[in-house]
């Protein structure tokens, strides 16, 4: 089935866990991995797979760190990438307007 506007999803975005993961992190803007993991309902394999595709294109980082004596992994929104894949250059150039305000609030 073809799409009729033309317009273009990025499958990063898109794709349903690593969209669990961004809304997520939208309300919080880092989460440890075990409250990600809990929040998101995902095992550890599958969040790790998912985590990994949204840092290496820039949608999140990924900050391992000693505390304790424990290890603990931290994931980061990066809020301006996450703005900038909302608002890609694929719907200017199927000619529709969109309304992304860059300074809005995620």
């Amino acid at each position: 089935m073809s799409d009729p506007t033309g317009i273009q999803f990025d499958p990063v975005i898109t794709n349903p866990g690593r969209l669990t993961i961004l809304t997520a992190l939208c309300s919080k803007a880092s989460l440890d991995f075990v409250t990600l993991r809990r929040v998101t309902g995902m095992t550890d394999g599958n969040l790790t797979t998912h985590l990994r595709k949204l840092a290496s294109m820039g949608f999140v980082r990924i900050d391992k760190t000693v505390r304790s004596g424990k290890r603990m992994t931290s994931i980061t929104l990066n809020r301006q990438r996450l703005r900038s894949g909302f608002a890609s250059s694929r719907l200017s150039e199927s000619g529709i307007d969109h309304p992304i305000d860059p300074d809005a609030r995620l």
